[in-house]
């Protein structure tokens, strides 16, 4: 599930790459990431009802969010007419 997580997540971290020039904004998102989402699930799911396969954002929701936001960016770039292929 984690790699279904995280090549839309890399588009947008390359999206955010081509926008702001410097590599430091992708890195610091990631960073965000990372700790957005092991606080979010320690803080705001009981233990009992936490289903990895669907809550989080290597399950089944996150994977949906990202990849709608991946293909948005995708269409996005493409009508901006950079020299990136998709």
């Amino acid at each position: 599930m984690m790699i279904l997580m995280c090549i839309p997540f890399g588009i947008i971290l390359f999206y955010s790459y081509i926008k702001s020039g410097n590599i430091f904004v992708p890195a610091i998102m990631h960073g965000i990431l990372n700790q957005f989402s092991s606080t979010v699930t320690t803080f705001s799911i009981k233990e009992s009802q936490f289903n990895p396969l669907l809550y989080g954002l290597t399950g089944l929701v996150g994977i949906v969010i990202f990849s709608l936001i991946a293909l948005f960016l995708i269409k996005t770039i493409k009508k901006s007419n950079h020299i990136y292929n998709f």
